[in-house]
């Protein structure tokens, strides 16, 4: 008899603990952020964004810009470049020209932004079909070390003299470039 009761105790634990369970999987889970949301989350907090197609940088140190400021007032050193503001770095990161056809890749791209400030791609549309499934990675950044708009286009990147280790990486499609309010142009040969 003892040992009957003892068993109905187990019992009674062993269901509870299942009715937990179940409780805790009848609850509806929350949905997880996309990447857009998460970008958007972590602008919210501050946070800087450098855009690449190298999925392996663990951290990133000062290098030469290797874009056009025709000014010399902003990309004339060595720093670390990222933006205020996600959607810039996105482009960026997905603008690898290994897809496109040796025969086509003739051309250059630019970033700049509107009179809305919206950031704007003017890209050829050439290599339209190559380039907009591309994919490539943001590296989220501490802002602490990060100083200075530039005087290119309305302010829209900020640089650091210090090598900085990512708090986050995200993978990012190139249709994160337009769902983050993004414009892209594309260009016929001119």
């Amino acid at each position: 008899m003892f040992v009957l009761e003892i068993e109905k105790d187990i019992n009674l634990v062993y269901d509870k603990n299942i009715m937990d369970l179940i409780q805790t999987f009848d609850e509806t889970p929350e949905k997880p952020l996309s990447v857009v949301q998460k970008l958007n989350e972590y602008q919210k907090q501050g946070y800087v964004f450098h855009g690449s197609t190298n999925p392996n940088i663990f951290e990133l140190e000062p290098r030469p810009a290797t874009d056009v400021d025709n000014t010399k007032k902003f990309n004339n050193d060595t720093a670390v470049f990222a933006a205020p503001s996600p959607t810039a770095s996105v482009i960026f990161a997905c603008m690898s020209l290994d897809n496109i056809p040796k025969e086509i890749r003739n051309g250059s791209w630019s970033i700049g932004s509107d009179d809305d400030k919206r950031i704007v791609a003017r890209i050829p549309k050439k290599w339209q079909q190559y380039i907009s499934t591309n994919s490539g990675y943001i590296y989220v950044l501490d802002s602490s070390t990060f100083s200075g708009e530039s005087d290119i286009e309305n302010g829209w990147q900020v640089k650091s003299k210090q090598s900085i280790k990512p708090t986050a990486v995200l993978n990012v499609a190139f249709s994160d470039f337009e769902k983050l309010g993004g414009t892209i142009i594309w260009q016929e040969d001119n």
